[in-house]
Formats: structure tokens, sequence, C-alpha cells
């Protein structure tokens, strides 16, 4: 049946419609942190804590405490029987990573509909977690992040391999090294290219929430603030 957390999602629930796309840069800034921005009707704030997401006001700040909304939120590993579960027992779910955008919708859709039954209106919250490969165009990209990332080596070690993830009754989890073009399960190359690939698969799976990780960034903390802000320009404005 696959492996489920549970995440509390606490903050405002905004009127105005919108994409929110949240990161957290993998490797730190020079100092320990996470990366703030997000996208929705006038700007609110995503904060990605380990195992709690944050909504806040403007700006990356965090909500009131005593005007936060709890959200209860399930994080779905590739099974549909989990998000169809979710439907039922939770606000949103939250698609973990290793699975192709193409699965992503099925088990949005599979979630979806579960809510749906459930509750007669449609689900506020469809988020899931995306890799970011950052390059000149999607295969260079990839290829890159493959090379420099060993989380994307999936060697012996990784620990969806360790833990033994993949049941026959998932989604398929993508636990080979990667090594090519990997748009099937990643936003990959330009800002341009990855704001399309992005609305894609907004638009296939009807997500409200995009969580990056990004792989491959300038090694240099300058360089890395440079791209975050060119892709906070180039890539989230399309989505206001």
């Amino acid at each position: 049946m696959g492996v489920d957390d549970t995440v509390i999602v606490s903050g405002r629930r905004h009127a105005a419609p919108g994409l929110v796309v949240g990161w957290k840069v993998l490797r730190g800034l020079g100092a320990e942190g996470d990366g703030l921005g997000a996208v929705e009707g006038q700007g609110a704030g995503l904060l990605q804590q380990p195992d709690v997401l944050v909504e806040g006001g403007a700006a990356g700040e965090p909500a009131d405490a005593g005007a936060a909304q709890v959200v209860l939120v399930r994080l779905v590993h590739g099974a549909h029987g989990s998000a169809a579960r979710s439907g039922s027992i939770a606000d949103g779910i939250c698609i973990a990573l290793a699975v192709g955008h193409s699965d992503v919708a099925a088990l949005a859709k599979t979630f979806r509909e579960a809510y749906m039954e459930t509750n007669n209106k449609e689900p506020i919250y469809v988020n899931a977690r995306r890799d970011i490969f950052v390059g000149p165009n999607p295969r260079e990209a990839s290829v890159e992040a493959g090379r420099k990332e060993e989380y994307l080596q999936s060697g012996a070690s990784h620990r969806y391999i360790l833990g033994r993830m993949q049941e026959e009754t998932m989604a398929r989890l993508h636990l080979q090294p990667v090594q090519d073009d990997a748009t099937d399960l990643a936003f990959c190359g330009t800002y341009q290219e990855m704001a399309e690939q992005l609305a894609r698969v907004r638009d296939q799976a009807g997500l409200t929430r995009v969580t990056c990780s990004f792989y491959n960034l300038p090694d240099d903390p300058s360089a890395r603030l440079e791209y975050l802000e060119g892709f906070g320009e180039e890539v989230i404005r399309n989505f206001r």
C-alpha cells in the first residue's frame, strides 16, 4: 500500500486563486536554513521545514498563529490506495519524489475523486514535490545533475532502495541513475523550459502547490542566490 507520513499545514486560506511554488535549497547558502518563495494571489509566502509547511501572509513571513488554520495533509509515496485513503481522511495530499509526472497526475486524480466523494467539494490542497535540474537545456541539465548529485545516482545506499520502497501495488518509482533527459520526472533546463514544464504538470494533475528541490545549483553562494532570484522572476511570476 506504500508508506504514508502526516504533515500539518498551518496557515491562512487565501481567497485569490493561484499556484504556490515553494522550494528548499538542498545545499546551504553559507548558512543553515531553507529557501523561501511562493506565489498565491498577492504573493503569499511558503516556508518549508523538514516536516511542516507553514503558509504566511506575504513575502515569506510566517502566518500569525492566532489566525492560522490547520490543514491535515498526507504524504503519499506512490500508492493509489494511499491516495484514496488520503482523500477520505485528510484535507490535502503531497505526492513525494521519485514518481513521474504522469503518475503524479494519476495519483492526484485518485485523491481528488475520493475527496469529492467524501466532502462533496474540490480539495484546496494538491501538492507534488518535484526535482529541479539546472542547465542550458533539459538533457544537459539532467546529465549534469545525475553526475554531480549522489542522490540521483541511485546506488545501493539510496534510501528508497534500502527501504524497499517499490511495491507491486505502487506507481513506478524512478530508482535508476539519472543519465539522460529526465523531463518525465523533473523540471529541467532553462527558466522558460521549466516554466512550460511546470505549467503542463500543473494543468494535467490539477496541482495547487508545487514544492521544488533544486539540484546542481552553482557552487558559489552568490551565484546560487542570483539563480534563485532569476527563478522567482522568470518562472514563479508566470503563475501569479
